[in-house]
């Protein structure tokens, strides 16, 4: 063959980068937009929450609102209560829960601490996983208050 032939390594390479601009124009028609220049939409809405029970207590309830971008992993809320450093009270609740957003502030190591008040966190947080292993944990809000 002769050079300026089909079969010559300048015109494969031509005929190439023409397929190449074609199938990209077809899927420029087909989806509006080129494929690398796909975004994907996210939620504006940050996730929050918000103590809903007037004046928390030992002993007493606490229930919690929650504002939460769309996800697929499973949420949790979890309220932490410690006096003077030590903590008095842990306990976490699923989304997959009846009443997952309301805790009673109760537990033996506050009562033998003699109940009382205390500093407070409640978080709202998924773990996030590849497979069957955990790989991480995202705390999406948390609000702090005190348990009288």
């Amino acid at each position: 063959m002769t050079q300026g032939t089909f079969g010559s390594p300048c015109i494969r390479a031509w005929r190439g980068r023409m397929v190449l601009a074609a199938l990209t124009t077809v899927a420029i028609g087909l989806t509006g937009i080129p494929a690398g220049a796909r975004s994907s939409s996210t939620s504006s809405t940050t996730a929050s929450i918000t103590l809903t029970t007037a004046n928390p207590a030992f002993a007493g309830p606490a229930a919690f609102s929650i504002v939460d971008p769309p996800t697929k992993n499973v949420q949790e809320v979890s309220v932490s209560c410690a006096q003077n450093g030590d903590n008095v009270y842990l306990d976490v609740h699923t989304q997959n829960q009846a009443s997952w957003l309301q805790f009673t502030l109760w537990s033996q190591t506050w009562a033998n601490a003699g109940g009382g008040s205390a500093n407070c966190v409640a978080q709202l947080y998924y773990y996030t996983w590849q497979g069957k292993r955990e790989t991480g944990l995202v705390v999406e809000a948390q609000t702090s208050f005190v348990a009288a």
